[in-house]
């Protein structure tokens, strides 16, 4: 389902000629978003990047394609543990994080890489991780989300449809109705997305 077949879609779950595509398109990108957190997507883990470490310091931004998950990590062309939370890191090393050695351990908060300990020389870290989805833009019409099986690709415009009920309910006394039935929807489409992937990593 190409970009021009999502906002059609969109219009069929909220029908409001007021609502310009270059709105559906933003929330449809809001979309990608939430499916590719809620769900580890094989066709976007094959993001990576590199990062170079600042010797003053013990964290540095990460990839400018990087969404989540990072599962492997190499400093200096040495593999290095990585860390699940900043927790694991302050019990390994001081609370001030200045140690200075081979970086050994990393972990990643929001867009940060925080490693340990500091090398005394800047250094190349080379990340593998899951990456953002492609963005849709106005002027691709055409652009399908290929990084999403084509049997879900109608959850982003029930997403998208949604949020735009849910502007439209907000402040009614009755239930937001519409708003709650698409919602249920997409939550319905995500559990059946992570079953799907996770049955294709059992095969």
């Amino acid at each position: 389902m190409d970009l021009t077949a999502l906002i059609a879609r969109t219009r069929k779950v909220v029908d409001d000629p007021d609502i310009t595509d270059a709105e559906i398109v933003v929330l449809l990108n809001e979309a990608s978003l939430v499916v590719a957190d809620l769900v580890r997507l094989p066709s976007l883990a094959v993001g990576s990047g590199s990062v170079t470490t600042d010797s003053a310091g013990y964290s540095v931004a990460m990839p400018s394609n990087y969404h989540n998950w990072a599962y492997l990590c190499n400093a200096d062309g040495v593999q290095v543990n990585l860390r699940s939370n900043m927790e694991e890191m302050l019990m390994l090393f001081s609370s001030t994080l200045d140690n200075v050695g081979d970086v050994t351990d990393v972990t990643v908060q929001g867009d940060l890489l925080i490693y340990q300990p500091s090398p005394a020389v800047n250094i190349q870290v080379d990340l593998f991780f899951s990456e953002e989805p492609t963005e849709f833009e106005i002027g691709t019409l055409g652009y399908s989300p290929t990084w999403l099986p084509t049997r879900f690709h109608k959850m982003l415009a029930i997403y998208a449809g949604s949020e735009l009920w849910d502007d439209v309910e907000t402040g009614d006394d009755e239930v937001q109705v519409n708003t709650t039935n698409q919602r249920n929807k997409f939550n319905r489409l995500v559990d059946e997305l992570e079953t799907f992937v996770t049955d294709r990593k059992t095969q």
